[in-house]
C-alpha cells in the first residue's frame, strides 16, 4: 500500500465527531457506510449496503456487494478514490464475509 492509500472496513473506524483531517474524515464516512443497513437512516434511506444478499452463494455475493460497495461509497462520498474492494472470508463456513476496501482521497 502507498502512503497515499489506506485500508477501512465498516469495522476500522469509531465515530470521531470532530475528525482533524480530510483524510480521517473520509475514511470514517466510508466505515459508516459500509456498516450501514440500507432503509435504517431517516431522511437518507439509500445510505448504507443492502442486506439482501444474505442468502446469496458466495460467488454472487461477491459480486453483487463489490458492485454496491463501488456505487454506494461513490454516490454517498465522492471524496473517496477506490483501489479495491476485497473480502475478508475467515469466518465465510459461518456464513460471515466481510468487505475490505484500500481507498485514496481527492485532495
Amino acid at each position: 500500500m502507498s502512503k497515499d492509500t489506506w485500508p477501512v472496513s465498516a469495522s476500522s473506524y469509531r465515530i470521531n465527531w470532530a475528525p482533524q483531517t480530510v483524510v480521517e474524515e473520509v475514511l470514517q464516512n466510508v466505515s459508516t457506510i459500509l456498516a450501514t443497513q440500507t432503509g435504517t437512516v431517516p431522511y437518507s434511506r439509500k445510505l448504507g449496503v443492502t442486506s439482501g444478499l444474505v442468502d446469496s452463494q458466495t460467488p454472487v455475493f461477491i459480486a453483487m456487494a463489490t458492485r454496491e460497495i463501488i456505487q454506494k461509497v461513490s454516490e454517498f462520498e465522492p471524496r473517496a478514490i477506490i483501489h479495491s474492494v476485497s473480502f475478508d472470508k475467515a469466518n465465510a463456513s459461518d456464513g460471515v464475509i466481510r468487505p475490505k476496501l484500500v481507498i485514496g482521497v481527492k485532495r
